[in-house]
């Protein structure tokens, strides 16, 4: 609380004073500020007189912008066609990049696009791996799904909010074939039977796709 009461004075109050044409965002101690402009040169100009001043700022009361996190990014896009050397950020544990995309018209372009990041990624699947799903062969799938849809609920609500491909094919696709394991050691007719164990799981999910949270809407379950 008092850290955060802090870095209002240090940077809130101190951003609104001196760049009240700069947006930011800052939670805790993680900060994002927007240099605008039409010409890509000026906007990292500006870019980079905003982030010098913000170390004399810091430095001026006794603290240090962390040196490998603090840098200037470029928000590269279809529109934007420039050459930096820094073209995403970690926010939230959303990474923040060029990402391809498709407008109305069915059109694909490339948009600065947020999604779940790869620390928040590993984050997940070490948890996923942490429950040692292939020991409970004597719980049912209906108590496994029970187990995890809770948590999985909540990391839908939060990080598929945007670009939810990425979650699908990074998290959910591990989490399908742990299940699959799961099936080779609850069934010994499955055992080192890889694909027919994976076969049998995508029928569960189309019979069933309502059992795990992350089969909802996904349509034909890919569990390779």
């Amino acid at each position: 609380m008092l850290a955060n009461l802090f870095l209002h004075y240090t940077f809130d109050a101190w951003m609104g004073r001196n760049y009240p044409s700069v947006p930011f965002e800052r939670y805790a101690d993680d900060v994002i500020c927007h240099c605008h402009c039409h010409c890509h040169c000026h906007s990292r100009a500006e870019a980079e007189r905003l982030l010098a001043a913000l170390q004399e700022r810091f430095a001026f009361c006794g603290l240090q912008l962390h040196p490998q996190k603090t840098q200037v990014v470029y928000c590269k896009d279809s529109s934007r066609r420039g050459h930096f050397p820094q073209i995403q950020f970690t926010f939230l544990g959303y990474c923040f990049r060029p990402r391809m995309a498709r407008n109305r018209h069915g059109e694909i372009f490339t948009s600065f696009l947020p999604a779940v990041s790869p620390q928040a990624l590993k984050r997940m699947r070490e948890k996923i791996r942490q429950m040692h799903l292939r020991r409970h062969i004597f719980l049912l799938l209906e108590e496994i799904a029970r187990r995890l849809n809770p948590i999985l609920r909540g990391w839908i609500q939060y990080y598929g909010k945007f670009y939810p491909t990425e979650l699908r094919a990074k998290l959910f696709s591990y989490l399908n074939q742990e299940l699959s394991a799961w099936l080779r050691q609850k069934h010994q007719r499955l055992r080192r039977h890889y694909r027919r164990s994976r076969e049998l799981l995508a029928r569960i999910a189309q019979q069933r796709p309502g059992l795990f949270v992350h089969w909802r809407g996904a349509g034909v379950v890919a569990v390779g």
